[in-house]
């Protein structure tokens, strides 16, 4: 019984991770059309990063070459958790290389669990959190 309540376990984190993938992928899509760096979407980008990709990857010790399906463009792609950091975490730090050096600490802060990370959180309204954590 323990196997069966392991795997499905390890199936609701990465479909976690899934969703959090697809909400930024999506999100960064529509940003990068817009131009200008907005403070507030990055700091929001980051705290979906850390807490629904990141955070979840650590407590499982998930290795990078775990595969997961995330839905983009009304498909389901496979991919790697690695390829998953760089179409997330990566883009957004390439993103926000562009902008001043303090949204550059404030989105790092964020993704390494600093105070930042509490700093924003309570901002972010709680429906928003219960769909990413």
């Amino acid at each position: 019984m323990g196997f069966f309540s392991n795997i499905f376990k390890q199936g609701k984190e990465l479909s976690k991770i899934a969703k959090a993938v697809s909400s930024i992928k999506i999100q960064l899509d529509k940003y990068e059309q817009g131009g200008e760096i907005e403070i507030e979407y990055c700091i929001f980008a980051a705290w979906v990063c850390k807490k629904g990709f990141l955070d979840i990857i650590e407590k499982n010790n998930y290795p990078l070459v775990y595969s997961l399906y995330v839905p983009i463009d009304g498909r389901n792609r496979k991919m790697t958790l690695n390829e998953a950091y760089l179409l997330t975490v990566g883009r957004l730090n390439s993103k926000v290389s562009d902008g001043t050096e303090e949204l550059k600490s404030i989105v790092e802060d964020i993704l390494e669990g600093g105070s930042s990370l509490n700093k924003y959180e309570v901002i972010i309204p709680s429906d928003l959190k219960k769909h990413f954590i």
